[in-house]
């Protein structure tokens, strides 16, 4: 049988242009890690039949090639994304998040978590109000902060609604490429179930326990830091 093992999904772009200059929104580290993880990965299961050997062996190899998955979570979960605004635009952000949102028994927690990071933000200083600077967030960062601020609502086409326009703009362009990586991570796994079948090493019904495993793992570490 034939084994399906391309990605299934389609990476977007991790720059955007403005004012005739390149601004990277992911790291070039960041990405080359996530990149190498998934082309590893593919090349270990082509390089891998796995079918004439032992049930130890087949283990080994189920195990070596699960790690990339592994490391392509924990890469995704620790990257710093490049939050780009202008001064108007982080003003607005700040203000909207620190004084103006009211919050309720469901966002107060999550707006606690990023109130360090809107301080910060306030105290950027900018040449003008045109130049814009980047501060860097992770995915967890950039997820609270759309929960709080997709409830705002402004009122008429005002300096104020093209400045939200803009961070919703900021935050969907990260948000694409955290998807594409962690959608990349899913397809990865449903590669390693059939991989792994066609070995005859773990049946497809034990790959959801096994990425739940996964999974876990890599959010006890986290709440462990």
């Amino acid at each position: 049988m034939t084994q399906q093992i391309e990605t299934h999904v389609v990476k977007p772009e991790t720059y955007f242009t403005l004012g005739g200059e390149n601004h990277v929104i992911i790291p070039n580290t960041s990405e080359n890690k996530m990149d190498t993880l998934i082309e590893d990965f593919h090349s270990y299961i082509k390089s891998n039949v796995g079918t004439d050997l032992s049930e130890e062996d087949k283990d080994q190899l189920y195990g070596n090639a699960q790690n990339f998955i592994k490391d392509l979570k924990r890469e995704l979960r620790d990257a710093k994304f490049n939050f780009f605004l202008n001064r108007r635009q982080y003003s607005f952000l700040t203000t909207l998040v620190l004084q103006k949102m009211e919050y309720d028994v469901n966002t107060v927690f999550i707006a606690i978590e990023i109130r360090d990071l809107m301080v910060t933000l306030k105290d950027m200083e900018f040449k003008n109000d045109d130049e814009i600077k980047s501060c860097q967030m992770t995915p967890t960062e950039v997820t609270y902060l759309y929960h709080i601020i997709s409830t705002h609502k402004v009122r008429g086409l005002t300096s104020d609604a093209f400045n939200f326009a803009n961070i919703l703009r900021r935050i969907g362009e990260i948000s694409k490429i955290i998807n594409y990586y962690d959608n990349s991570s899913k397809s990865l796994t449903e590669d390693l179930s059939t991989w792994a079948y066609n070995m005859g090493s773990v049946p497809v019904s034990d790959e959801t326990t096994q990425s739940q495993e996964v999974n876990e793992e890599l959010y006890s570490e986290e709440s462990d830091q």
